[in-house]
């Protein structure tokens, strides 16, 4: 699931976002995002790495592992 709210001052001030995607899809997205992440800092010297980019957890197969 992919959510998103702004608050006072922001362009989409008062909106709020929920997608919900299958787990093809979320991957797609965030490949995506990660694709724009190095895009615009590829001529940085120390370009953020994102292997676990998003990522919060491992191993959490019965959800008892708290972030």
């Amino acid at each position: 699931m992919l959510h998103a709210s702004w608050g006072y001052g922001a362009r989409h001030d008062g909106e709020r976002y929920r997608v919900c995607l299958c787990e093809v899809c979320f991957f797609q997205v965030l490949a995506y995002i990660k694709q724009e992440r190095r895009i615009q800092h590829i001529f940085d010297d120390d370009p953020p790495g994102d292997e676990a980019f998003g990522l919060i957890v491992r191993g959490d197969y019965w959800g008892d592992i708290s972030s």
